[in-house]
Formats: C-alpha cells, structure tokens, sequence
C-alpha cells in the first residue's frame, strides 16, 4: 500500500482544496484502492510541519514504500507529479 501525507496551509483556503483535490484525483486515478493519504494543516499542527522539516505548502510526500519521496507546489500535472515521486505508470 502506497501512503501519503499532503500538508497545506489552511483547510479554507482555496489553494488548499485546490491541491487536495488535484491530489486525491492523481492518487483515485493511478492507485485506486491501494493508497492512505493523510492531510496536515500546517496551521493547525505547526509542529508536526516543523518535525518534517515543512517550510512550504502545498507539499506532498510519499512516505511508503521507501524512499520517501516530496513534490512542492502545484499539481495539476499528474505525470510529473508521478514522476517525481519516482512512480512511474502508477507504480
């Protein structure tokens, strides 16, 4: 199972549901039912940002399987998205 952790800057902003949506539509399209995702709201959990060593948002990491693997800014572009978290075709 492939987990990820998506950290944003307020659940209300727009950028934030913009780059959960985009996400969740890359991950529903490329991985079905074989993903978790969590969200962070670095505003809510500054020290869970500060843990994981967060200064920007949106950033999307891919913690499992190793190595994990971050993509900063936007993610419209689901191909190179995938790419660099060094998934290839989803996989």
């Amino acid at each position: 199972m492939y987990k990820f952790r998506l950290f944003v800057s307020g659940f209300g902003s727009k950028s934030s549901q913009m780059a959960i949506e985009q996400v969740r539509r890359i991950l529903d399209a490329n991985f079905a039912d074989d993903y978790a995702m969590s969200i962070v709201d670095v505003v809510d959990d500054p020290a869970c940002a500060r843990r994981k060593f967060i200064f920007a948002t949106p950033v999307l990491v891919k913690h499992a399987p190793p190595p994990e693997r971050r993509v900063f800014g936007s993610f419209k572009d689901s191909k190179k998205v995938l790419k660099s978290l060094g998934l290839t075709n989803g996989n």
